[in-house]
């Protein structure tokens, strides 16, 4: 079959069409190519909650070596990209990344971490691990705490028992976990106790 644009029964506005699209396809090539001339960053087209937990998978399993989590994530907002150029994860300021791990530090399983100096074990208890990572990543996602069915449902808690009978003998009930409000709970990682 001959080439339709070279065929000279077809009307000069498809050709014409044909032309314009091919046209912002080369300038759409021309962007992509200047951003990624500016920037040695990885393009990424899904969203920050979808980078996040990949690079968090990536840590767990050792894919991705990094001191924390923290750390695996802000290496994550320099080296990956949206399309356009801009980061995908908002970088974290180097202070206060440097003081919440100061303050708390969590193990990838949550089962042992270490709170305001002090080093907690976790992997007698079955739920508060899950409760704490959960309120960890609500926090990392600004959000400013959870209610107790959000908390369940993302950690997949049982529909009966309380907060506090979760944490209760760990030392962390109004220490680490704290309540935001009627019904909602927050992890204090603040510099001040």
């Amino acid at each position: 079959m001959d080439d339709p644009l070279s065929n000279p029964f077809v009307p000069d506005f498809i050709l014409a069409k044909a032309g314009q699209r091919e046209q912002e396809q080369l300038d759409h090539e021309r962007k992509l190519a200047a951003i990624r001339t500016q920037s040695h960053a990885l393009t990424w087209t899904g969203t920050a909650e979808e980078l996040t937990e990949t690079i968090k998978r990536w840590y767990e399993s050792g894919w991705l070596t990094a001191e924390s989590l923290r750390d695996a994530l802000q290496k994550a907002s320099i080296h990956f990209a949206k399309p356009d150029g801009t980061p995908v994860i908002k970088p974290a300021s180097p202070a206060a990344a440097q003081d919440s791990t100061a303050i708390f530090s969590p193990s990838p399983t949550y089962q042992k971490l270490t709170f305001r100096g002090t080093e907690y074990d976790l992997t007698e208890y079955r739920y508060a691990p899950l409760i704490i990572k959960v309120l960890h990543e609500s926090l990392k996602n600004g959000e400013p705490g959870l209610t107790t069915p959000q908390i369940r449902k993302r950690a997949n808690l049982p529909h009966n028992g309380k907060m506090y009978d979760w944490f209760r003998g760990t030392g962390l009930w109004k220490n680490l976990v704290v309540s935001a409000g009627p019904d909602l709970y927050r992890l204090d990682i603040s510099a001040n106790p």
